[in-house]
């Protein structure tokens, strides 16, 4: 039998330090990640593993149960966080529960642990109990003191242990959430009043800090959204659920679905891909792909009293990472916006599309705007794409049609411009043009071949600048595991809600804007 003892609980806010010779706790200045991230269960060491801050095995403790610091309590593995760095977390839970395996837990145990590790790196997952016991096996196995070693040796036996573990941490199933419950989920009006938990959110907080919320959310439980996956669907899914969540119609919502074998022509064809090219560049890792290959747009329609319509999109796949940047921003931006539009008086339709496939070739953008009448394109007033628009002190919109490989300009690429000027001088939010990024490989690109005029909000890190002073190319943070909600706010504070708001005010103006 096991036994953890307590070395963090909930209600400490900073790190606590154990003292093995005085059997003491202390509570460091060191904030604790627990309760940045919101985990409330407590945390120890593995009894006879060793004592901080020697070696020893962490366990996470999935307790709702009071527990002091000290305190020794029987304890089953069931699960592990095998990372790449070596140090795994064991997962427990206390002897009297039934379970045995981390398959056997609840979904919202998963979502607890997952707060506070949001993004895996290659190789890393939440194993089972068969894997926790070959951790522990491993690690008792270990000498206590090692013999001088020379550096050459210790290079090679790092490699060697590197392509093991590459060799051997794949066979057993990695447990990523969404996946069984929704293998047999069909899209259908009832499904939504009995899934799913929603954010509620009053319109009256300041702009953007609806989309912040929505970030958090979605790189804290819904990372790893890769295109034709589980992940995505489940994504989709949550979206929905939202929506309607705000008081929208099941009517208001489509869920355009296409498989791969639809769009198979338009990622070769722009792009000289094949399914199997994805599979090789390794995108989809251990997640679930979908059977059939199956992705979807969600598309929201809020009616205007003009039949002309505004197309604001933005995609929600990602990488096999949080993906707060690329696209978590874009989605929550259309959310926050859909929540607000509702109650004001819009004068044009408007049609929120939240594309799938994107990382993939924008298959959700070409598919959507293929799937169009050549009478619904001549309705179209303008289209509008967010996405990467909260890292990096440079916020920018691209606007214009494509006119023989330039970006043209119009009467509302005009308005446009001075809708940024007035958002400048009234609240001094500097949203700077650059005009031919609309060519840029995003999802508003989809639009141009069918004669659009086009805007793409971006932010970037760094820019680029020619001699002539004019931006050339920016550096963007994505597919990363960096593009982490947590790793951006702590690295550039204010950022995240900075931008949101920013964005939030300015796509306000320009959808409440007369045109004609």
């Amino acid at each position: 039998m096991n036994y953890i003892v307590i070395e963090q609980t909930k209600d400490y806010k900073k790190r606590i330090a154990y003292d093995p010779k005085t059997n003491t706790f202390s509570e460091t200045e060191n904030d604790c990640l627990f309760a940045k991230r919101g985990f409330i269960h407590p945390y120890g060491w593995l009894k006879g593993s060793g004592t901080p801050p020697g070696k020893h095995l962490d366990v996470f403790l999935l307790s709702h149960d009071n527990c002091a610091l000290g305190d020794e309590l029987e304890i089953k593995i069931v699960g592990v966080l095998k990372r790449a760095d070596g140090d795994h977390k064991l997962v427990g839970i206390l002897s009297k529960r039934e379970e045995t395996d981390f398959s056997q837990l609840p979904n919202n145990e998963k979502d607890d642990l997952h707060k506070l590790y949001p993004y895996l790196g290659s190789g890393e997952g939440w194993f089972g109990e068969e894997t926790a016991n070959a951790v522990i096996a491993e690690f008792e196995s270990k000498p206590k003191k090692r013999l001088p070693i020379i550096l050459g040796a210790i290079i090679l036996a790092v490699l060697i242990a590197g392509f093991i573990v590459s060799r051997t941490m794949t066979p057993e199933r990695v447990y990523l959430w969404g996946d069984a419950e929704l293998t047999g989920f069909s899209w259908d009006e009832s499904y939504f009043w009995s899934f799913g938990e929603r954010i509620q959110i009053p319109n009256s907080v300041p702009h953007g800090e609806i989309a912040v919320s929505y970030i958090r959310h979605i790189n804290d439980y819904l990372y790893g959204r890769v295109a034709f996956t589980y992940r995505e669907k489940y994504k989709a899914r949550w979206i929905v659920e939202e929506l309607l969540s705000m008081g929208f119609s099941w009517d208001d919502i489509e869920i355009q679905e296409f498989d791969f074998e639809d769009v198979s022509d338009i990622l070769f064809n722009n792009w000289g891909w094949t399914w199997q090219d994805l599979v090789q560049y390794g995108i989809f890792r251990n997640l679930a792909v979908r059977s059939p290959r199956t992705s979807q747009n969600v598309v929201l329609t809020i009616p205007g009293q003009s039949d002309r319509v505004i197309i604001v999109g933005a995609h929600y796949d990602s990488y096999p990472y949080a993906g707060a940047n690329d696209n978590a921003s874009g989605t929550a931006l259309l959310l926050e916006s859909a929540k607000r539009m509702r109650e004001l008086d819009n004068y044009y339709t408007i049609v929120y599309v939240f594309f799938g496939a994107h990382e993939v070739g924008m298959l959700g953008a070409y598919y959507y705007a293929g799937s169009l009448s050549p009478a619904q394109h001549e309705n179209i007033l303008f289209m509008i794409n967010a996405d990467v628009i909260i890292t990096g002190p440079y916020m920018f919109y691209a606007a214009g049609f494509d006119d023989n490989g330039e970006s043209g300009v119009n009467h509302i690429t005009q308005t446009w411009d001075n809708i940024a000027a007035e958002l400048y001088n009234s609240q001094n939010i500097l949203i700077s043009e650059l005009p031919n990024f609309i060519f840029a490989g995003a999802d508003q690109r989809a639009f141009l071949p069918h004669g659009h005029t086009v805007m793409f909000m971006m932010s970037a890190l760094r820019v680029n600048v020619n001699d002539e002073g004019i931006i050339q190319s920016v550096s963007i943070p994505r597919h990363h595991p960096e593009d982490c909600y947590h790793y951006l706010n702590e690295t550039q504070p204010g950022r995240i809600v900075y931008n949101m708001r920013a964005y939030s005010l300015f796509l306000e103006k320009l959808l409440l804007a007369r045109y004609y």
